[in-house]
């Protein structure tokens, strides 16, 4: 399956997180919700036998995606 991160996570909150490392409270919790999403995505995947493909998205926001796809190859490691 394919899946964009800006499906699960706002783009404001992508191109924070790819600029800097210190986000506000609120702005941390709503990452950790965005994570929780995708980790429940990828884990029904991952049970059901199906691979992730994540799709890149624009440049200025894209640290922010590729640490969260290192983040769930990692957690769903067999």
């Amino acid at each position: 399956m394919s899946l964009k991160i800006t499906g699960i996570a706002p783009f404001y909150l992508l191109e924070m997180l790819h600029n800097e490392t210190n986000l506000p409270d609120s702005e941390r919790n709503n990452w950790e919700l965005a994570k929780g999403r995708m980790h429940r995505i990828c884990k029904a995947a991952h049970d059901a036998g199906v691979g992730v493909m994540i799709d890149a998205e624009e440049t200025w926001i894209q640290k922010p995606v590729d640490d969260l796809a290192m983040e769930m190859m990692q957690l769903l490691q067999p």
